[in-house]
């Protein structure tokens, strides 16, 4: 039986939407004592206007709570509620960002512990013997490649969803490269396509300004498939293409959020007028 709201009792009316759904009669429903119920139930009507009264007051008024219970359930949906605002105010860029972050530091330590299991094997063969712990450091980097294979795959889902544009014309490694270096999807839609083509090469550039070298022709684009099917001569040309096409896609992204077929059957086009096709 749904607990009954007294006539007179408008704040109590008022209050019923948190604790249930109020019947045509007078009553209140209760909802389910589900702690996922109850969060959802709390985010349907959580655009309701602030009520001028104690919450636990009113829901033990009403019966349908005991104060042990209320405070209880409060303290589990109140977490549930945190961590839902938490995870819709972080725009699925940042998480691209953070997993490449990941991503490059989770190579490192590959490239390492590789380097190093390499010298004890080398060793090893060179005294007719490899120690014993040699087997855990194997393990550790068959896992742990299997983990930046499953962080690739994650990463390039991410960036097929948020930036279905840059995706399809950088790939979804690069394009996912390129938001982080210029941290994040807003940032890299805000690039000239100049500065687009040199992200990653800070070195370069820097040597460049300081009039040790020639300017980079590309950064993080040299490992864009169009480039490596290029001619050697092509490549400054088809990274010029590239950049200026990404700069497009990244806008697409940032204010549209979906895939343009047109557009990227076009870069298509453009690239099989030059002889590459991808």
């Amino acid at each position: 039986m749904g607990a009954w709201l007294e006539e007179g009792c408008v704040e109590l009316r008022r209050a019923a939407v948190w604790f249930g759904h109020v019947l045509d009669d007078g009553r209140i429903e209760p909802i389910e004592r589900d702690v996922d119920v109850l969060t959802e139930h709390v985010l349907q009507i959580g655009g309701c206007p602030p009520l001028p009264f104690s919450m636990s007051e009113r829901a033990i008024e009403s019966g349908l709570f005991s104060r042990q219970e209320y405070y209880s359930l409060l303290k589990q949906v109140a977490t549930r509620l945190a961590s839902h605002a938490i995870r819709t105010s972080i725009p699925e860029d940042w998480e691209v960002v953070r997993a490449i972050d990941c991503l490059d530091e989770l190579t490192r330590c590959l490239n390492v512990l590789g380097e190093k299991r390499r010298e004890v094997e080398e060793t090893g063969a060179l005294a007719e013997e490899v120690p014993c712990w040699m087997e855990h450091i194997t393990m550790s980097v068959d896992t742990l490649s299997r983990e930046r294979s499953l962080l690739i795959e994650g990463v390039e889902r991410a960036v097929r969803r948020c930036a279905p544009n840059t995706a399809e014309v950088a790939t979804s490694l690069i394009g996912a490269r390129l938001i982080a270096e210029a941290g994040g999807l807003r940032e890299l839609a805000m690039l000239p396509a100049s500065s687009i083509q040199v992200l990653g090469a800070k070195r370069a550039l820097f040597r460049h300004l300081r009039g040790r070298a020639p300017s980079p022709k590309h950064g993080v684009l040299y490992s864009h498939p169009a480039l490596a099917r290029a001619p050697r001569k092509m490549r400054g040309k088809i990274a010029r293409l590239l950049a200026s096409r990404i700069a497009i896609a990244a806008r697409l992204d940032y204010f549209r959020g979906t895939l343009d077929e047109e557009f990227v059957s076009d870069f298509r086009e453009k690239l099989k007028e030059r002889g590459i096709e991808l």
